[in-house]
């Protein structure tokens, strides 16, 4: 007699963190033996969410075999299981139809996205598993991005050179937000990033205020800029602190299509590491989507590296 796998959706709680923390290292044990309950635990409480989570629980005879943390990013999308929790569900390996329980949960996250009227839900994780991959074409999810994040460590010696001479640069703070958000629309409806271009004019809206304006990280406001053309804006750029101690992240970055093939991009990243290194910081890092060929080439020829791919999976409401 196959046993009853049960899924039910649970607010998020301190004693729900707790329980799930244990139950998620004791699966990780293996492969992150140096990550203690302690410091996930700390992460979760860390975490400066707008949408309070949920998590999707599966159990057997009352114990824990899987479960799932579902983040509601925007007012039209959410995440299942994002960041450090690398997008897969979280399965009890021994478990003889882990798959089909990871599905089960999947499924039930989606159903739970409709009630709720989300729009897109996405999975991103770092490993090549072709069996889950699997599992989630099978659940109507499709391949939408290969993220690489790429870093450099900045050097005190180099010099790079602020020209911008036909240019005004401003503080981005000092840019209208509609202004703002008009050129970041043109800048990625005219890109390769399959990503963004995929997205509604008001999915694209929520992304910019929620997630692009977003203060969750420090913002490096020397770094981040409008670039002017007689007043227009015509490229931009955000930079943090985030992805490692003294590390400036370029969060975002565009150049107009109508400006592009001018060099102002890379005149940009110079801008950034310039004013990192007087600042003091150790390095810099982005991502970028692997189908944007000219961005991927123009960061590998700046000298930056590849750290990791990361593969995203999206749920997307037929209409």
């Amino acid at each position: 007699m196959e046993e009853t796998v049960n899924i039910t959706i649970n607010n998020w709680s301190e004693d729900l963190l707790q329980e799930l923390s244990e139950f998620t290292i004791s699966i990780w044990k293996e492969k992150r033996p140096e990550l203690q309950v302690e410091r996930l635990v700390n992460w979760f409480k860390n975490l400066d969410l707008k949408y309070s989570p949920i998590a999707l629980i599966a159990k057997v005879k009352k114990e824990i075999i899987g479960w799932i943390f579902f983040v509601q990013m925007t007012a039209t999308e959410a995440e299942i299981n994002p960041w450090a929790l690398n997008g897969h569900p979280i399965v009890i390996k021994e478990y003889e139809d882990r798959f089909l329980v990871s599905k089960s949960l999947i499924a039930e996250a989606i159903e739970y996205s409709k009630t709720k009227g989300i729009n897109r839900t996405e999975l991103s994780f770092r490993d090549n598993s072709n069996e889950m991959k699997i599992c989630y074409e099978d659940l109507g999810l499709c391949l939408i991005e290969q993220n690489c994040h790429m870093r450099q460590e900045l050097l005190n010696e180099t010099e790079y050179i602020k020209q911008f001479n036909e240019y005004e640069i401003i503080p981005i703070s000092q840019i209208d937000k509609n202004e703002f958000f008009q050129c970041f629309l043109k800048t990625f409806r005219a890109s390769k990033d399959l990503w963004l271009t995929d997205k509604t004019d008001v999915e694209m809206q929520n992304y910019f205020n929620e997630v692009i304006l977003a203060d969750d990280f420090p913002l490096i406001e020397s770094a981040s800029i409008g670039v002017l053309s007689n007043n227009q804006l015509i490229a931009f750029s955000i930079v943090r602190e985030s992805h490692g101690e003294n590390n400036g992240q370029l969060w975002i970055m565009g150049v107009d299509s109508n400006y592009r093939r001018k060099g102002i991009g890379r005149e940009i990243i110079h801008y950034i590491k310039s004013i990192l290194i007087q600042e003091g910081y150790k390095s810099t890092s982005l991502n970028v989507n692997l189908a944007n060929i000219p961005a991927l080439n123009l960061y590998l020829s700046e000298g930056y590296e590849e750290v990791w791919i990361q593969t995203s999976y999206t749920w997307k409401l037929k209409k």
